[in-house]
């Protein structure tokens, strides 16, 4: 299994950490961006990318991820719009979270879909998200292939993510994990 990480300058890191530790016990998980020069998450630790759009299609991945952060101007790039689209028409597991459901809807592939992101009815961005259903009280939400959550349930979406990608051996390995994650051992 291939996961790939989507990053930018002012991405939440800690929103996606949790996942890509957990999907990194299937297989590999690679940072992507822009370009492969250094990106600067939000908590101020930076990266060097693994790939970059121009060297990555969906044919090549099982898993993308978004974290959230400073979404825009990023989640309009053309190049990862159409890679956004071709993973999703590859039903690829596409998970994003907080500020990332925005990459989603911004490549059109939320219409009529249910989904969650941090923005709620009153936020001005909340009008991408017109021709998705958006659950507002939902943490997590999973709509086939799209896994979307709130920021602050960085630990449901890495575990809804990883249901989704099969990462679990059984219900009690994924009930275990949950509660060693939470704390609630």
């Amino acid at each position: 299994m291939k996961t790939y990480v989507f990053l930018y300058d002012g991405f939440a890191n800690f929103e996606v950490a949790v996942a890509a530790m957990l999907l990194r016990k299937r297989g590999d998980v690679l940072t992507l961006a822009a370009t492969k020069e250094p990106v600067v998450s939000e908590e101020g630790f930076t990266f060097l990318p693994d790939r970059s759009l121009d060297e990555t299609s969906a044919e090549d991945m099982d898993v993308l991820v978004f974290p959230g952060g400073a979404v825009r101007p990023h989640s309009q790039d053309p190049r990862l719009i159409a890679l956004v689209r071709a993973a999703n028409e590859r039903d690829v597991l596409i998970g994003a979270i907080c500020a990332g459901p925005l990459f989603l809807a911004d490549a059109g592939i939320l219409e009529g879909r249910r989904c969650t992101s941090s923005f709620g009815p009153a936020h001005e961005l909340r009008a991408a998200f017109a021709d998705a259903d958006h659950r507002d009280a939902f943490f997590t939400v999973r709509d086939d292939n799209i896994v979307t959550a709130i920021g602050s349930a960085y630990v449901e979406f890495a575990i809804v993510l990883g249901h989704a990608a099969g990462i679990f051996e059984s219900d009690a390995d994924e009930c275990e994990t949950y509660a060693w994650l939470k704390n609630e051992q």
